[in-house]
């Protein structure tokens, strides 16, 4: 399978995958999605804001990749993003719009990603966690 066609197929499985939970989720009744299952999981807005965190982390990621010569990222920590957004007091329907217009143009970025550009070796760079452990 050749760049073209992977970046393709990716790009078309997104959007497949959005479309098909984007009514789904935005049928949940808002009280319903902020209850956390135990004191150390998620709850459904946090997962649904941290995908919106990781779709914000990938397209600075993809344009990157395509005009940089070295890549180098700085570590997402999940924990610390979805802390800072507080998705647990954030509108409901506001955040399912967002996920979905979001991942939709993530797609879109991905479907157009010159496929000499892709293959550049990238890396990340150590968490701070990472980095006081090793002190």
């Amino acid at each position: 399978m050749n760049s073209t066609t992977a970046l393709t197929q990716t790009a078309d499985g997104i959007e497949s995958l959005i479309e098909k939970w984007h009514l789904r989720l935005a049928s949940l009744e808002a009280e319903n999605v902020c209850v956390k299952p135990g004191s150390d999981r998620w709850s459904i807005s946090e997962v649904v804001g941290h995908l919106v965190d990781s779709a914000c982390n990938n397209h600075q990621r993809f344009v990157r990749a395509q005009f940089s010569g070295e890549l180098v990222f700085p570590k997402y920590d999940q924990n610390e993003w979805a802390t800072a957004a507080n998705y647990l007091s954030a509108d409901w329907d506001s955040l399912v719009q967002l996920w979905y217009h979001y991942n939709r143009m993530i797609a879109s970025l991905i479907r157009n990603i010159n496929p000499e550009t892709w293959r550049r070796p990238a890396r990340s760079l150590p968490t701070k966690r990472a980095l006081s452990s090793s002190s």
